[in-house]
């Protein structure tokens, strides 16, 4: 292996470095035998020219034997530190008379895929890769589940009887064995099954890279349920119906009506929240959650929020509120001020005086014997599913439904896509969503509207 260059190679170096029209290799200066190797120009089928890859290898002779090397993995997996203290590893072994090559070749060739995610848990699927916690819950739980069936729920064992993967080895996977497990997952989740497929098609690039096998089973696959975007949403109705019943006030005093809640087991905070969601649209956590008292302008019925993840630019934005929204406030407002069991008033030193919507829970001991932290009320999902029984709304519903209720209400009473993309801080191809469930809801009318009222042939003209 020729190595035509010798340098301290840096971050900024590296990712500097372009193909050429042959691979060629870079040494590193600080690290004996450590080189990173960049793979020519590649074309694709439309004959445009993409960047070869940039792998790190290190050579080094084996004690009897000729020179070799061992490839350590891409520079995207691999800072030039990383891999400077992965051949230090490597040397310590290569000191003790062991062959590196020896022991990968072996590892190789009996890696299973219950070993393969196992280390792929420990060294990659971690948040310094830049996953999110929820990424990595969501794919550790489903490979938990399908392939390890740690679960304590019999009846996923029992309802799906698949061919066991675990201890495959990644070479003997095929695609017809993950066909057989879409096709069980997908007979009573599709969506579960597609994101299996997904999630090992993710961790069979990872192994190809870590030269564990050599083709990705899951890279042909096809058979992928039609997954039906979420977007569901009450109608006004509806939405006026559970308003009733999760915001009602003393006729005299104005404030809540305390044993209205009492009787019927409901959070008033929770309540409030709920309708405060379905008459503005704003998303749980990131906005309606987060109110604070000083974050609202009653003189301009406006209130300031930071923009969540969707919005690129201008994080502070107001927005503008309804008379229904308004009345939520106000009705708080008066519960908190005059209403000494108020579960919205608290001591201006206690954090939760400064939140619309204040936890009831928090400093308490959950049941997995942590102190609760967060001051405000972040999952009203229990108080949304009384709500949806009390209304007679039998359709299972997410919360999420609060926020499609209100834009769909908002595109049906403006017929305009921008307006919509305003109101929700979404984009305009987001929007367009909520069209295409309108488009869905009219034509079901018109069906049940031809069933009762038949059409009447024309009587001829004499």
């Amino acid at each position: 292996m020729k190595e035509n260059i010798r340098i301290n190679l840096t971050p900024g170096y590296v990712n500097k470095l372009v193909s050429k029209v042959e691979r060629y290799f870079v040494a590193d200066s600080e690290c004996p035998g450590l080189s990173l190797k960049i793979e020519p120009v590649r074309k694709d089928k439309k004959g445009k020219e993409h960047q070869g890859r940039k792998t790190w290898v290190w050579n080094y002779r084996p004690k009897g034997k000729n020179p070799t090397h061992i490839t350590l993995g891409r520079l995207e997996h691999l800072s030039p530190d990383k891999a400077r203290r992965k051949v230090k590893s490597l040397q310590g072994k290569h000191v003790s008379g062991k062959d590196p090559v020896e022991e990968k070749n072996k590892w190789k060739s009996e890696i299973s895929l219950s070993d393969g995610l196992e280390e792929y848990f420990d060294n990659h699927l971690t948040r310094s890769k830049g996953f999110r916690v929820k990424t990595i819950k969501e794919i550790k739980g489903t490979f938990n589940i399908w392939i390890f069936r740690n679960t304590k729920d019999l009846n996923v064992k029992r309802r799906y009887p698949v061919e066991e993967l675990k201890n495959k080895k990644l070479s003997a996977i095929t695609p017809a064995m993950i066909k057989v497990y879409h096709e069980a997952i997908g007979s009573k989740a599709p969506y579960m099954a597609n994101r299996f497929v997904a999630y090992l098609k993710m961790f069979f690039n990872y192994a190809i890279d870590r030269e564990w096998c050599e083709e990705n089973p899951c890279a042909k696959f096809k058979g992928l349920y039609e997954e039906k975007p979420y977007q569901d949403s009450l109608t006004k109705t509806e939405r006026n119906r559970i308003y009733d019943i999760a915001v009602v006030r003393d006729e005299r005093s104005g404030r809540l009506l305390k044993s209205n809640y009492e009787q019927n087991e409901l959070n008033p905070v929770s309540c409030c929240l709920i309708a405060f969601q379905l008459f503005t649209g704003r998303r749980t956590r990131s906005e309606a959650s987060l109110l604070k008292w000083s974050m609202i302008r009653r003189a301009s019925k406006k209130i300031i929020l930071e923009r969540t993840k969707t919005s690129k630019k201008n994080k502070i934005f107001s927005f503008k509120l309804g008379p229904r929204a308004l009345e939520i406030l106000q009705t708080i407002q008066t519960d908190r001020l005059n209403n000494p069991e108020s579960r919205f008033s608290y001591p201006s030193n206690d954090v939760r005086s400064k939140y619309v919507f204040p936890s009831t829970v928090y400093g308490r001991v959950n049941k997995f014997k942590k102190v609760i932290t967060t001051p405000y009320v972040i999952d009203p999902r229990v108080t949304w599913t009384k709500l949806l029984k009390m209304a007679g709304i039998d359709r299972h519903m997410k919360h999420y439904a609060t926020r499609h209720t209100h834009l769909s209400i908002a595109l049906a009473t403006t017929q305009n896509i921008k307006t919509v993309s305003a109101i929700g801080g979404v984009t305009e191809q987001t929007a367009l969503g909520y069209a295409k469930q309108q488009e869905k809801e009219i034509q079901e009318a018109l069906e049940k509207m031809d069933e009762v009222e038949p059409v009447v042939p024309l009587r001829e003209v004499k």
